[in-house]
């Protein structure tokens, strides 16, 4: 169904909605706050449980409305989980019904802003904006202070204003010196306390904490002394074997094997930088008491994802334990109960339809999630009968409504099964898949699994003995052609990466495979490379063939050109030819080897290239502005 076909459908025609905006004020209609914290663990509110953590403003949440304690994100098919969470947040939509799983978010899913301002709602936004650009201004008609990108300076805040024309030139951006968490809330707390039109707001608040670098201010680092906090139970010196990210970069920001002392200091600094969040969330919720319009907001708190910390040996939240898979979610305001706990498991995509349902809008048909209003109205405390994770191609995991929950690995073949009873072992300690008396709960869950994983689009045929490791090339090509192990060099100050032997590997016999740091791909990065090969005597030639990587998951592209000359005694060259690869298309975390084929009919000894990269990511890319790569090898001439 076409969107304004939809809208028909809906209750409300396109054309009713100037007269819509109107009956919202009559009808007391409303407004919508939604916070979503980034990295922020399911157990780290002081009224949830945890007694170590100060967070007085989220006790306030938790205090006015219902706080679901088994909320869960579906998982991610790549280490920046955050990007594919928060399409299932804004989309309603499951995680292998994401277009590139997360990163663009096309036109025929309808989002969330999108929906409510298609109702009448004024949208703003301010925070972190993870998806690409164009789907940013489709959901929102304003915002202050937005960021585009993962993770940044908490102190040095890259932000753009809202540009009416989805562009978000480089040249907008400004370097805000205030700490990111009280930069957003200026914008919300300015937001609401000047909002004068009649029709309800939609109001997104997208925080950057407690994502690291933790930087919290002096006076909240204080609060808590690392000697005085608590190891959790399941912390481990390593995780106990290969789970396929132990070189990804969040597992790099504490040594190995990991130290009790450091753990600690992650935990204190952690716990810090949620305390000022926290302070930042209570101005909001201050400014909207002080113009008297709590009474008829909905608030919604979520986070994008957990973090390790130490739990496991772990530091990220690239794994489907509870710690990473598991976010707070609390939601009040009118006409839903206060003070209320609730079991239920949901998923943050479950948020869109139950907003629609909470304000009396049809649900869109793009929309998978499902409403947990009945569990917000007190009529029940089930939702779901379990919750399906994922994560990349070799993780998968189920946890059932009665708290078990199976863990499946498969790990470039090599293969793990964990089975926790979280009723009784909540921090995922005691491995229960190999012993005897649970062999057949193994073999059910096993198989519940397999149905889940077919119920929702996964890619991976979890039948199949080596689902866990894709359909790529693994193992490097030989090749022989008149370069190899001959001279080469560069001739600008480009500096390659990802190879302990420099340059030498592009003419070393070897090719690259499909992983970028397998060792044999040499990679650039926000520049170009301009190389000399000395055949070392004059050799007839005819083709020249240069192969390129694309990853765009990775930021690594094709290169926009490549020009070639050549010369019989180094001092003389002729330009021959030259390549140009076609402009990047939108496919995010689509991989591909790409040769450049160069024909040629020359005697020569000494061959130029001169290869242009992209030098930053496209505007549309979720690193738009930051520094593409360009990695290439083998350079085969014959």
């Amino acid at each position: 169904m076409k969107r304004r076909d939809f809208l028909k459908t809906a209750g409300l025609g396109v054309v009713a909605l100037t007269g819509f905006t109107a009956s919202c004020a009559k009808t007391k209609t409303p407004n919508i706050l939604l916070i979503y914290t980034d990295d922020q663990r399911f157990d780290t509110i002081h009224a949830l449980g945890n007694r170590a953590i100060k967070t007085p403003n989220l006790d306030r949440l938790v205090q006015s409305g219902v706080s679901f304690t088994r909320a869960h994100i579906m998982g991610a098919m790549y280490g920046a989980v955050c990007v594919p969470s928060r399409a299932m947040l804004m989309t309603g939509r499951t995680l292998f019904r994401l277009q590139g799983h997360g990163a663009v978010i096309p036109t025929e899913f309808m989002m969330m802003p999108e929906y409510f301002s298609e109702m009448g709602y004024y949208t703003f936004i301010t925070g972190k904006w993870h998806n690409d650009r164009f789907s940013l201004n489709r959901a929102f008609k304003d915002g202050k202070n937005i960021f585009l990108g993962g993770m940044h300076d908490h102190w040095n805040v890259p932000v753009y204003p809202y540009d009416p024309a989805s562009k978000y030139p480089e040249s907008a951006k400004r370097i805000v010196k205030k700490f990111s968490s009280e930069l957003f809330a200026d914008a919300a707390v300015e937001f609401v306390k000047n909002y004068d039109r009649e029709n309800p707001f939609f109001l997104y608040v997208a925080f950057t904490a407690p994502h690291d670098p933790r930087q919290a201010p002096a006076e909240f680092r204080k609060i808590y002394d690392p000697d005085k906090i608590d190891l959790p139970p399941n912390f481990m010196p390593r995780h106990p074997f290969d789970n396929g990210e132990k070189d990804v970069r969040d597992e790099r920001l504490a040594a190995m094997p990991r130290s009790p002392e450091e753990i600690k200091r992650h935990i204190a600094d952690y716990y810090a930088i949620i305390s000022h969040l926290d302070s930042q969330i209570g101005r909001i919720i201050d400014v909207l008491e002080k113009t008297g319009r709590a009474e008829n907001t909905l608030i919604v708190f979520a986070g994008d994802n957990g973090l390790a910390i130490g739990q496991h040996g772990l530091m990220g939240k690239q794994d489907l334990y509870e710690h990473s898979v598991r976010v707070p979610l609390i939601v009040g305001g009118p006409g839903i109960a206060k003070n209320r706990r609730s079991n239920a498991l949901c998923y943050v995509s479950d948020i869109f339809p139950t907003l629609c349902e909470l304000t009396g809008f049809k649900t869109p048909e793009s929309v998978d999630g499902m409403s947990f209003l009945p569990v917000l109205k007190g009529k029940t405390d089930r939702l779901r009968s379990e919750v399906f994770l994922a994560y990349r191609h070799f993780m998968r995991a189920v946890v059932t409504e009665d708290n078990l929950k199976l863990i499946k690995y498969n790990v470039r073949g090599e293969k793990h099964t964990q089975l926790f009873d979280l009723n009784n072992d909540p921090w995922e300690i005691d491995n229960l898949a190999n012993k005897n008396e649970f062999e057949n709960k193994k073999k059910e869950l096993t198989r519940l699994l397999i149905n889940l994983s077919k119920e929702n689009h996964d890619i991976c045929d979890l039948n199949k003995p080596d689902w866990g490791i894709p359909k790529e090339k693994t193992t490097a090509e030989k090749v022989v052609h008149f370069a190899v192990h001959k001279d080469i060099r560069l001739l600008n100050k480009a500096q390659p990466k990802y190879n302990e032997e420099g340059i030498r590997a592009l003419v070393d016999g070897l090719r690259g495979t499909s992983k970028f740091n397998d060792q044999n791909w040499v990679g650039f990065e926000g520049t170009d490379a301009n190389l000399l090969i000395d055949l070392r005597e004059v050799r007839k030639i005819r083709e020249i063939r240069i192969g390129f990587l694309e990853d765009q998951g990775a930021w690594i592209f094709l290169p926009e050109k490549i020009s070639v000359a050549v010369s019989r005694d180094g001092k003389y060259y002729r330009k021959i030819s030259s390549f140009n690869f076609p402009k990047p298309k939108i496919n995010p975390f689509f991989k591909t080897i790409q040769d450049a084929h160069i024909q040629a009919d020359h005697n020569v000894r000494f061959v130029r290239l001169n290869i242009y990269g992209l030098k930053k990511c496209p505007f549309w890319h979720i690193g738009a502005g930051d520094k593409a790569w360009v990695f290439m090898d083998e350079i085969i001439i014959r």
